[in-house]
């Protein structure tokens, strides 16, 4: 009988295979998901705005004041909301030019000249429009638009949707791109508390404004001003400005250390570094100035809330100019302005001095130059990165990284000094009788500068200190380091007041100066404050992945295209010790785009 062989069948790629699903099923998915989104941006562009969905009405004029004839008095239609956010985004239009407003006094209304307007009790409060001859309109006609709010039972739903669609999309982002192993993680995570306390500082100042007089009196011993004020190192909580002196050493550290050293300079390296620069640090920047545009539109944002939002044109002006108006946004951003120079300020000095010996005697000369602005702070971080570079302690020597941990104290106390100066009582003000005041030498930045130089030494040359900061949460904040810092003000001046005045009930025009009144006051901040900390963790998380790394490896691309560089492996004459300091401090902190 013939031997008959039965070959396998082997499914044709063609045909699927009889255990998987539908082909309709993943389409379905995809039309469902589509209109998903779309419905969520329709709900959120009438959230923020409220123009898609409204009705308009025809106003009728009240009579004139007899002591503001200037004024035009159209009446209320009916119909107006009763919610403040949404009778921030009533728009009215005087013979079809749109009014700015509401202004929240009559002052700011007249000092905002013609075409502006406020809310009275049953009447708008305008001034009109100006015709030739600086006369008004005769007779103008008013109309006001009234939006519609979105029901609760539709807007929650929606936004809690777009929040757990979010969140596989963020933790995948991360499996496939995890934090390198190769990072100086001790440097990354002093970034990390830094800015940390930034964003504690910025909360405290708001909740808690009296934390900043000089005598704070009738306050026990457990009240949280009084903690602040007696416990050591307790104001950490509100050195802020200690903290932003931390990051221009930091910066100035990491920018030059691709650079520091003997070794002569690549001046294409620095070129390109010259040109990726503003393009790093935009991306997140952009953002939070697009937010705060609408949210100031949607009437929910706190800051400067009697300061109507820009028109579309001028926002799209100062968009096209970020590094000089993005403070007007949110005012975190000066620091912005401060890194971009600074950071061409360190690459210049490379371009000219770099790898030279008689550069050693330029960086006191620079220190003076600069002694009066923040700048100083960039030059320290590149002398303390050429050190670095250059020298090795000898083993004689290793009583230094002994005592560098009680530097390292020493550092914070000194830095403390530079917010606190001015107290008059508690700790602070008793250490600094023992500490030099140091406004002579450096009159902006005083003794926070200093703090910042001996904290950044101390933890450089102590292994045991970088062996404590050493920790994956600490090395993971300095990677959301940036997206913290510009999303956190935005999360204050919305989520966190929105949420105080919900567990306080108090009127709006008070979180201009909230003072604490009870016991219940100081646990709703307690609440707010950690709700306020999980959800800007959140955001950053999902900005960092999908706004900040990757304008990181736009500018990449972008200044090697600029340069024209191709990447050149490492000689294998290169000293061990250059190798490995290049590799880890360049590609974590070290990094001109970190």
């Amino acid at each position: 009988m013939e031997n008959v062989s039965i070959a396998p069948v082997v499914p044709s790629n063609s045909q699927p295979h009889p255990l998987s699903p539908p082909a309709s099923s993943s389409l379905w998915k995809r039309v469902a998901l589509g209109c998903f989104l779309v419905l969520a941006a329709l709900i959120l562009t009438q959230d923020l705005t409220g123009r898609l969905i409204g009705k308009k009405h025809q106003v009728k004029l009240a009579p004139a004041s007899p002591t503001m004839p200037e004024m035009a008095k159209p009446r209320y239609p009916s119909g107006m909301p009763q919610e403040t956010h949404l009778l921030r985004q009533v728009q009215i239009r005087e013979d079809g030019r749109q009014l700015r407003g509401p202004y929240r006094t009559m002052q700011d209304t007249r000092s905002a000249g013609p075409g502006s307007y406020m809310l009275g009790d049953k009447t708008f409060w305008v001034v009109p429009f100006k015709t030739e001859g600086d006369k008004p309109a005769a007779r103008p006609r008013y109309e006001v638009w009234i939006p519609k709010p979105v029901p609760h039972w539709l807007r929650w739903p929606v936004y809690l949707g777009l929040i757990l669609l979010l969140k596989p999309k963020v933790r995948q982002y991360y499996q496939n791109h995890p934090l390198g192993t190769n990072k100086l993680p001790y440097l990354e995570a002093l970034r990390g508390i830094a800015c940390l306390v930034v964003v504690v500082t910025h909360f405290v100042w708001l909740f808690y404004r009296e934390i900043n007089l000089p005598i704070v009196e009738g306050k026990t011993w457990y009240d949280f001003v009084a903690l602040h004020r007696n416990v050591p190192f307790a104001s950490l909580l509100n050195a802020g400005g200690f903290a932003v002196d931390t990051f221009f050493v930091l910066s100035g550290f990491v920018l030059f250390l691709p650079f520091a050293g003997a070794t002569r300079v690549d001046v294409r390296r620095i070129l390109e570094a010259i040109v990726r620069r503003p393009v790093r640090l935009l991306g997140v920047m952009a953002l939070v100035m697009l937010a705060v545009w609408l949210l100031r539109q949607s009437g929910i944002y706190f800051e400067n809330s009697h300061v109507p939002p820009k028109h579309w044109t001028g926002f799209l002006g100062d968009l096209l100019i970020p590094y000089s108006t993005a403070s007007d946004y949110c005012g975190v951003f000066w620091t912005i302005r401060y890194e971009l120079w600074g950071s061409f300020l360190i690459y210049g000095f490379a371009l000219l001095l770099g790898g030279r010996s008689f550069r050693w005697f330029a960086y006191p000369i620079l220190i003076w130059l600069l002694r009066w602005d923040g700048y100083a702070g960039f030059v320290f971080g590149a002398l303390l990165a050429d050190l670095f570079k250059s020298y090795t302690l000898p083993t004689s020597w290793n009583w230094v990284k002994v005592c560098a941990p009680a530097l390292f104290t020493v550092g914070l106390l000194i830095g403390l000094q530079m917010d606190h100066d001015h107290l008059q009582q508690g700790f602070d003000a008793w250490l600094s009788q023992y500490i030099p005041n140091l406004q002579l030498l450096f009159p902006s930045r005083k003794q926070g500068l200093v703090g910042a130089v001996l904290v950044v030494s101390a933890l450089l040359l102590s292994p045991w200190l970088q062996r404590r900061l050493t920790h994956p949460w600490l090395n993971s904040l300095g990677r959301q380091s940036y997206a913290v810092y510009g999303v956190h003000n935005v999360i204050i001046y919305v989520f966190s007041c929105w949420l105080l005045l919900a567990l306080v009930p108090l009127e709006a025009a008070t979180t201009w100066y909230i003072l604490p009144n009870g016991g219940w006051y100081h646990v709703a901040v307690l609440i707010t404050f950690v709700t306020y900390l999980v959800a800007t963790w959140g955001v950053a998380l999902a900005v960092t992945a999908f706004v900040d790394e990757p304008c990181i490896r736009i500018a990449q691309r972008f200044g090697k295209w600029v340069v024209r560089r191709k990447e050149v492996p490492l000689s294998t004459t290169d000293s061990t010790r250059e190798k490995s300091t290049m590799t880890t401090v360049t590609s974590a902190v070290g990094s001109p785009d970190r």
